[in-house]
This record gives C-alpha cells, sequence and structure tokens, in this order.
C-alpha cells in the first residue's frame, strides 16, 4: 500500500516537472536536468525570457519529447539551457533577498 502511493508520488513529481515518466530511467541525466530546468523557466520565470530563449526552451521540450530528436541534442545544447536556468536562479535570489531586506526596514 506504501509503496503504491510512493510510486504514484513519483510519477506526479516526474509529471509536474514537465518530464515523461516512461523515458525517465533511459534518458542521460543532464538532459533530464536540462528538460526540467527549462520547464521551470516557462512555468515559473517566462517574464524573465526573450521571445528568442522562449522559443529555444519550448523547441528543446519538444525536441526531448521526441526520441529520435532527442539522439541530436548535443552538450552544448544542454549546457545552454543549464546556464540559463542557473542566471535566472541567481535573479530571483537577488531579487528575494532584495525583498526581504525592504521588509526588515
Amino acid at each position: 500500500m506504501k509503496r503504491f502511493a510512493a510510486d504514484e508520488q513519483t510519477t506526479q513529481w516526474i509529471s509536474d516537472n514537465g518530464m515523461s515518466v516512461e523515458d525517465f530511467a533511459v534518458i542521460d541525466i543532464r538532459l533530464l536536468q536540462a528538460q526540467k530546468a527549462a520547464h521551470t523557466l516557462l512555468t515559473k520565470h517566462l517574464d524573465w525570457l526573450t521571445d528568442r530563449q522562449r522559443k529555444n526552451l519550448e523547441e528543446f521540450k519538444h525536441r526531448v519529447s521526441n526520441k529520435e530528436q532527442r539522439q541530436r541534442i548535443t552538450q552544448n545544447e544542454v549546457l545552454g539551457i543549464l546556464n540559463l536556468a542557473k542566471t535566472a536562479n541567481r535573479k530571483d535570489f537577488k531579487q528575494r533577498r532584495k525583498q526581504k531586506a525592504q521588509q526588515g526596514r
């Protein structure tokens, strides 16, 4: 019973992070990280992205979901997505820190 609930929670988490449950075990970890980062950027930080970045992220997510196209994704593309996510995380952290400082005054 507990295992079934854990499997459901795992499946839900994978789906909530924009990944496919069927492909989760066979995709390279860096590609999964980039897929999750792209999903997060498109759902939580869309206002920080340029139109070109948004289109590239959407195209990347589509390519990851297609097995044939997934195999053609290069490490440079993956690193580009991860670097963009890192930049967004830093910007988010600075914004939160600034808000906390203003609340403390």
